[in-house]
């Protein structure tokens, strides 16, 4: 899985596909989708029509709080095969734990996984409680948990980063700059002011430098290319310290 990687929630249509092509293009070969965002089409064409070679592109989907339960899982995942157009899909995530059945959810993706027709499976906004409930039916570990996580948010999401360190299971990351809300926090300018780099690239360079991959979204194509530009530098000890304070 590449360090970086494009999220694409709320990106719809030719805005999408646009969006995925220039992300592609800027030099992200990690692109994060999902059944709910109703984009798979939009990204797996995008993907298709880059000139790249399927290896080279992780994509990343996911099966949606309705669909929980074997048979309907089965039927989703089969969907968003035919929808993406790019077998096999890299890796497959439970959207949410909610649902009851979301236990045969993780059977199919087992089988799905043995079959090979996805590449690794995981899970998405999973807390420590679901992930022991999991852990006892399943066969295989999760290898993946997308949770929310930026520097506002770090001190809630300590326990479960360690656990799923623990399992051996890789932490992405969804809105890992808070949806612009906080890339005006005079902690994250100051830090961005002294290394000559903007705000979001200093809160991505954070996630990098805690092992997360963020997966941030835009649909301009200039904060698309800076905001891949975050394996030139690095923060110091005590810029990481400063931001991880921010969520206390």
């Amino acid at each position: 899985m590449p360090a970086l990687g494009f999220g694409t929630w709320e990106l719809r249509g030719r805005a999408a596909e646009r969006a995925v092509t220039e992300a592609l293009a800027a030099g992200y070969r990690h692109i994060d989708t999902a059944a709910m965002y109703g984009n798979e089409k939009q990204v797996g064409r995008a993907v298709r029509s880059s000139g790249l070679d399927r290896s080279e592109v992780f994509v990343t989907t996911k099966i949606w709080n309705t669909d929980h339960g074997y048979e309907r899982s089965g039927k989703a995942l089969d969907r968003s095969h035919r929808e993406l157009q790019l077998d096999p899909i890299d890796l497959v995530l439970i959207h949410w734990p909610g649902g009851r059945e979301r236990l045969e959810t993780w059977r199919l993706l087992e089988e799905r996984l043995a079959d090979q027709t996805v590449r690794a499976i995981g899970v998405s906004n999973y807390g420590l409680g679901d992930l022991d409930e999991l852990l006892a039916h399943a066969d295989v570990v999760p290898m993946v948990n997308q949770i929310e996580f930026n520097p506002f948010v770090h001190a809630r999401r300590r326990a479960v980063i360690e656990r799923c360190r623990q399992l051996g299971a890789q932490v992405t990351a969804w809105r890992p700059l808070t949806k612009g809300r906080a890339l005006h926090d005079p902690v994250v300018t100051a830090i961005a002011d002294r290394l000559g780099r903007t705000p979001a690239q200093v809160m991505l360079r954070w996630s990098v430098e805690h092992d997360v991959v963020p997966l941030p979204k835009s649909s301009h194509g200039d904060r698309i290319r800076a905001n891949a530009a975050v394996f030139d530098f690095t923060l110091t000890a005590t810029d990481m310290a400063k931001l991880d304070a921010l969520g206390q």
